[in-house]
């Protein structure tokens, strides 16, 4: 009986301990599963905080730039502004009749003058036109620079939206992509969990079966040791009565 509850026992032993290797190999393959999704977690996110703060820095440069624009823009109608008064004060105190780019003088101004009068009226007109052509200068200048300003203005406001949008799209994706690993990381600690508990109840199991193959083993001693003190009685017995 002891021959065949150790035989037994034998055949069961590699069985179970087969069965715990597997299923501890199965909770190390799912735990380095887990480590993997924890670290590809990790690197995304830290790709998208490095997206978040460029994207921050180029709006910081989209706003200064505008800012700088605009006071530029100023700046132009400032100046143009103070040299049409320039200009029309330097009109009204000579009396000179401009219209457009045509010029004239008044023949009083000639009748009575000499040469050199009129020579200094001359060089005074060509001032005058310069100046008005410096004026038409700076108006287109400023126009160049209003048409630039709003071209840009278009471009940054479409760009801001469009980067918008796509980092709202891209952060919904995130959010779709984190819940799915969230769901797949507790899926994995769901079946570790219940591994863990298969295998905590075998392990109980194989320790009840070790107690009890100990105890039949003991009952098996016994009974043997008793069968052969039996015998070894016996003839003592028979010798004693003789």
């Amino acid at each position: 009986m002891g021959c065949s509850l150790n035989k037994q026992a034998r055949r069961k032993k590699p069985c179970r301990q087969t069965f715990v290797r597997a299923l501890t190999e199965k909770i190390i393959l799912l735990e380095e599963d887990m480590s993997e999704i924890r670290r590809k977690r990790g690197k995304e996110s830290e790709v998208h905080e490095q997206q978040v703060r460029a994207f921050e820095a180029k709006q910081t440069g989209w706003v200064y730039e505008r800012k700088r624009l605009r006071e530029e823009i100023k700046q132009l109608k400032k100046e143009s502004e103070e040299k049409d008064r320039r200009i029309q004060r330097l009109i009204q105190n000579n009396s000179i009749n401009y219209d457009q780019h045509n010029i004239t003088i008044d023949e009083e101004n000639y009748k009575g003058k000499d040469w050199q009068h009129v020579g200094a009226s001359y060089n005074y007109l060509m001032m005058m036109e310069n100046m008005r052509e410096e004026q038409l200068r700076r108006e287109e200048a400023i126009e160049k620079w209003k048409r630039l300003y709003l071209a840009i203005k278009t471009e940054l406001d479409d760009l801001i939206e469009r980067t918008c949008r796509g980092g709202r799209g891209y952060w919904r994706v995130e959010d779709e992509t984190t819940e799915e690993l969230q769901r797949e990381v507790k899926a994995k600690e769901e079946t570790i969990a219940v591994l863990k508990a298969r295998l905590a109840a075998r392990e109980e199991e194989g320790r009840k079966m070790k107690t009890e193959v100990d105890i039949l083993r003991q009952s098996s001693r016994i009974m043997s040791h008793a069968k052969r003190t039996k015998y070894v009685m016996r003839p003592i017995s028979r010798r004693l009565h003789f």
